[in-house]
């Protein structure tokens, strides 16, 4: 069934008064001038559920706590949070355990819940991560939060005639057609993770693609010769180094067989003769891990420079404050910006990059520079070793040759060169072998790159198959926003809203059009038109919600200021808010819908045509909303929501 959101009272806490306000009718208006407080009331409830609310400077200085009784789902629950001391957190009580609250954050903490999913749980709203795309272009994913649903019924009087659910802010527009799709069954939490699973094959897609391009060229650009050539390459080779070792036996065989008179001398010469080949081969491993290490430093200190520049830009715009405009040289720290705003040029702050993590970065490359230095000196004196090794071996199989052959030169010395030319050979042919080796391991981690990247694809197709059919399960419910649309233009004309072509919902962006326009295009035709439109399509919302058991949007509406966002200087502007608020009152008197809705409007006053058919709290001057301030803070408390710049933060 719909979502059951219901505020039934609202108690504001101040350090000499306490006020309870009453909303528990379906339909009730806050009534008073300007100045006394409307929507600060309106703003104290999105408070108490967490909402980052735009709060006025009488709020900010008397408002102790607010305390809001709701019923959410079947349930009843009380809401209590501090205003303008530690409002990090909400107390809910439950009417079952009153004396037992349960602090939740309203920011999320590690182990900690928060307000937000405790009231989407209690309206059967799932708490989702959404992909910010459908494409697959990125894996990132936006939060579905309780202010996200807060936003389709809360008409706020900033954004009435400018904004619906805060689509004109880009992170706020993606929950906004996140919670719509959900609300109206237009998708599932099969989809959403079905999608969040396709963007993240995606991304590693792209990845793989490129480390598998990466590993090509540097195979073509280097004239690497393709796996089949290296193994006829290999056979070849290792032919000749069989060949190359039989020739080393026979000459060393008969060396032995001529000279075996002198044993001695020729276990010397056999000796240290393996004595070379062996430190040869060390000198070999050596250059190789020498020249492996160099090139993993250089590459980490061509990281180092570039992470270390990155650092040091983040770190000088970080601290980087102006004092005095440079242009003109004038004083600019005294200037009044709105919080968050450069004192500069008055623009929204963005949020430069992460100068401790650069930081952070920066020293792990240079704990590794420091390991992979030690490594190369290590490396570089065990290569010395065997350098002095290779020198020594060769210097002693010399003096064994020497004495070997002055004591057999006529039979042997002729030998010692052949053997020294073909243990040549052989260690000769040895690298070879090894070179075609690493050659061959380059052309595998293509071969498995590929293997890699087809089974990725592979996955995606498969997650593409389940994704479509999940969707086509739900495509019955997306042809039925052809019946909101027509909802939609039944609601306009109902309220005979002067419009240049029909109202329709569109079906990509779940948005109002007028003739094709679109909601944002209507600005030119004036405030009062973009408002009654916005009222339209949420009573639209509102109606399908009551007639549709399954739709997810709470069925409560809260509407701020819709008189002043009309207007009253064009001709029939009065009779169109006139209409509004006849359309709203049959809606609440309906005995079809008895129970099942509540709608808050807050108003400087009621069309007096209407007037004594709805409920009313009457602010004046001298009763403000806010219990405890006096008249004489005039200044602090006619400061209107709707002149203060809303807080930035993401909700």
């Amino acid at each position: 069934m719909s979502s059951s959101f219901r505020v039934t009272s609202l108690e504001i806490v101040t350090p000499t008064a306490a006020r309870t306000y009453d909303f528990d009718r379906p339909l009730t208006v806050i009534r008073g001038p300007v100045g006394t407080g409307k929507s600060t009331l309106l703003m104290l409830l999105k408070h108490a559920t967490g909402g980052n609310a735009t709060l006025t400077p009488a709020a900010l200085e008397n408002v102790r706590r607010v305390s809001m009784k709701v019923r959410a789902g079947d349930e009843n629950l009380t809401l209590v949070r501090a205003v303008n001391t530690d409002a990090s957190f909400v107390e809910v009580y439950d009417v079952s355990e009153p004396d037992l609250p349960v602090r939740y954050t309203v920011a999320g903490q590690p182990g900690v819940p928060t307000v937000s999913s405790l009231l989407l749980e209690k309206l059967g709203i799932p708490a989702l991560r959404i992909p910010t795309t459908r494409t697959g272009r990125n894996a990132g994913t936006v939060a579905l939060t309780f202010q996200t649903v807060l936003s389709y019924i809360y008409l706020q009087a900033r954004e009435i005639d400018q904004s619906i659910a805060g689509h004109t802010n880009e992170y706020k527009n993606r929950q906004r057609r996140a919670f719509f799709e959900i609300a109206f069954d237009l998708t599932s939490e099969e989809i959403i993770e079905l999608e969040k699973t396709r963007n993240t094959l995606k991304e590693q897609e792209r990845t793989a693609t490129k480390r598998l391009e990466d590993v090509r060229s540097f195979l073509a650009e280097s004239g690497r010769a393709d796996v089949e050539q290296l193994k006829r390459e290999r056979l070849l080779i290792l032919n000749d180094l069989a060949a190359a070792q039989d020739r080393l036996g026979l000459l060393r065989a008969d060396v032995a067989t001529q000279v075996d008179s002198d044993a001695t001398q020729r276990d010397a010469i056999d000796r240290t003769s393996r004595d070379v080949e062996r430190a040869r081969s060390a000198r070999m491993v050596g250059l190789r891990s020498v020249e492996s290490r160099q090139a993993t430093l250089s590459q980490l200190r061509l990281d180092e420079s570039r992470v270390s520049r990155t650092a040091s830009a983040a770190r000088t715009l970080t601290g980087f404050e102006f004092v005095v405009c440079p242009r003109c040289a004038q004083p600019i720290e005294a200037r009044e910006v709105p919080t968050g705003h450069c004192t500069l040029c008055t623009q929204e702050e963005q949020v430069l990059p992460d100068a401790e993590e650069y930081e952070r970065r920066l020293s792990r490359l240079r704990d590794q520079i420091d390991e992979t230095s030690q490594l190369l000196e290590a490396d570089l004196i065990l290569l010395e070793e065997a350098e002095a090794g290779l020198d020594q071996a060769e210097s002693q199989f010399q003096e064994a040759q020497v004495r070997y052959e002055q004591n057999s030169r006529s039979i042997v010395s002729a030998r010692f060169a052949a053997i020294s030319a073909a243990a040549g050979d052989v260690a000769r042919l040895e690298e070879q072998v090894a070179s075609i080796d690493r050659d061959e391991q380059l052309w595998l981690q293509l071969r498995q790159l590929r293997v890699d990247l087809s089974a990725l694809r592979g996955q995606l197709r498969d997650v593409g198959l389940a994704l479509q059919a999940a969707r086509g399960a739900h495509q019955a419910r997306r042809e039925a926003l052809n019946e909101l649309s027509e909802s939609f233009a039944e609601e306009l004309d109902l309220l005979n809203v002067p419009l240049d072509g029909r109202g329709t919902i569109d079906a990509t962006d779940y948005l109002p059009r007028i003739g094709g326009n679109k909601f944002d295009n209507l600005q030119g035709s004036g405030g009062g038109l973009t408002t009654a439109v916005h009222v339209a399509y949420s009573i639209t919302l509102l109606r399908y919600a009551l007639t549709h058991s399954y739709i997810l949007l709470p069925t409560t509406l809260i509407i701020d200021s819709p008189r002043k966002g009309i207007g009253t200087v064009e001709a029939g502007d009065s009779e169109l808010a006139v209409a509004i608020y006849r359309r709203l009152i049959a809606l609440a008197g309906s005995s079809e819908h008895a129970g099942r809705l509540q709608i808050i409007i807050a108003d400087n006053d009621v069309p007096r045509e209407v007037s004594g058919q709805v409920y009313e709290i009457a602010l004046t001057r001298g009763n403000r909303s806010i219990p405890g301030v006096a008249p004489a803070d005039s200044t602090a408390a006619e400061l209107r929501v709707e002149d203060i710049d809303p807080p930035t933060a993401r909700e």
